[in-house]
Order: structure tokens, then C-alpha cells, then sequence
């Protein structure tokens, strides 16, 4: 296994709430020519628009983005994707159902009909649907935390998209491990500076968005 001394000492740290010091393509570029043949085959395959590779398109933080679990399942699935990305990819479909079943359960909806199009076998599923008549939903480990979350914040979606954000940031960086010169570690910077960006461009048009408005109004 490749050991990245000179990509990860490189690197600036990333904090969340901070702007990154390094944009997704700077990074992007910056692996492209640092990375071993095999550490970096899963980055040979580039989207048309934008020049970023394919599967950076199944990180959809976007509050309105859609969910697409057989788009996840199906990268799980890939021969070449490395092993880090794998581990969050599962992270990220069984964060997904959690979020249905919480989601579900504060609007008062039928989880079997917000589950209507997934696969009946999947486990994830299943384990949904035993919390059906359940009064409220109680998400595995280590999902727990979520139901506060959307208890307290479920009325602010963009404090709860914030949260939800955060949550993942967390997560990454628990799943990152303690060795700095990893792939393991160089892929989970990716994932943050990845959520990082989102939030402070998301942050900053809702905040272009509430001036626009205030200027309207004192016009």
C-alpha cells in the first residue's frame, strides 16, 4: 500500500464553518499527479461537464437533491472503487433510509409508501419496516443523534441541513483513521472539503439571498 508523506504534509487542515484553503479542483488535480496508477484509477473517469470525475455526482449534500439508493448501490458494486470510499458509500445509503424514517415520522407519512420503490429485501428497509406503528422512529448506531437533531431543528431546514452537514464532517473524520499518509486518509479530505465547500457556497447564496430581500424592502 502506497504511503502519501509529501500529498498529506501538502495539504492545509480543514475546518468546519471555515472556508477550504484549496478548491475541489485544485485537490483533484493535486491527486491526479501524486497518487499510484492503482490508487487513482477511480478518478480516470471524467464527467463531460466541469472536468470532474463520475462518481463525485453520488455526493448530493443538497437539501433538495434527490436520493438515489440504487445509484449508491450500484457504486458499491464498482471493482475499483477504493476501499474508503466503499465504507462511506455504505454510510451514506443506510444515512439516507435514516433520514427517510425520521423524515416520515415528524410529517405523520406511511414509511411502507415512502418505501413504495426500494428493494423489499433490503435490509435497511426491513429494519424500517418494523418501526412502522411505532410511535417514534429510533435510528441504529450510529445514527442515534439524528433524532434530536430533527426534533430541535426540524422547523429550520437550513439549521437542520447545516447539522446534517456537520454530522457527516464527523463522521468522515472518525472513519479517516490515524494515518495521515493513507489513501484512507487523503480520500476522507476529499469528502470534507467536498461537504465543506457545499455548506459555505450553500451558506453564502442564502445569505446573497436574505440581502437581496432586505434590500427590496427598504427600497
Amino acid at each position: 500500500m502506497s504511503e502519501y508523506y509529501f500529498v498529506a504534509t501538502a495539504l492545509p487542515s480543514i475546518t468546519w464553518g471555515k472556508s477550504p484553503e484549496i478548491t475541489l479542483h485544485e485537490y483533484l488535480f493535486f491527486l491526479k499527479d501524486n497518487l499510484s496508477e492503482c490508487d487513482r484509477l477511480f478518478l480516470d473517469h471524467y464527467d463531460n461537464e466541469g472536468g470532474l470525475p463520475h462518481f463525485l455526482s453520488l455526493f448530493e449534500f443538497s437539501a433538495n437533491a434527490p436520493i438515489d439508493n440504487k445509484k449508491l448501490s450500484r457504486a458499491l458494486c464498482c471493482p475499483t472503487l477504493p476501499s474508503f470510499l466503499r465504507s462511506y458509500l455504505a454510510f451514506e445509503k443506510r444515512l439516507r433510509f435514516v433520514l427517510v424514517g425520521l423524515r416520515a415520522k415528524q410529517l405523520g407519512r406511511n414509511l411502507t409508501t415512502e418505501l413504495q420503490h426500494e428493494d423489499p429485501h433490503d435490509e435497511l428497509v426491513t429494519e424500517l419496516l418494523t418501526q412502522q406503528k411505532a410511535k417514534n422512529y429510533a435510528p441504529p448506531e450510529p445514527f442515534e443523534p439524528l433524532s434530536d437533531l430533527f426534533e430541535c431543528l426540524f422547523d429550520q431546514p437550513l439549521a437542520l441541513h447545516e447539522a446534517l452537514c456537520r454530522f457527516r464532517f464527523i463522521a468522515v473524520e472518525e472513519m479517516m483513521g490515524f494515518d495521515l499518509f493513507s489513501i484512507d486518509y487523503l480520500l476522507g479530505y476529499l469528502i470534507q472539503l467536498l461537504l465543506t465547500t457545499h455548506w459555505m457556497e450553500l451558506d453564502r447564496q442564502t445569505g446573497m439571498a436574505l440581502l437581496d430581500t432586505l434590500l427590496k424592502e427598504t427600497a
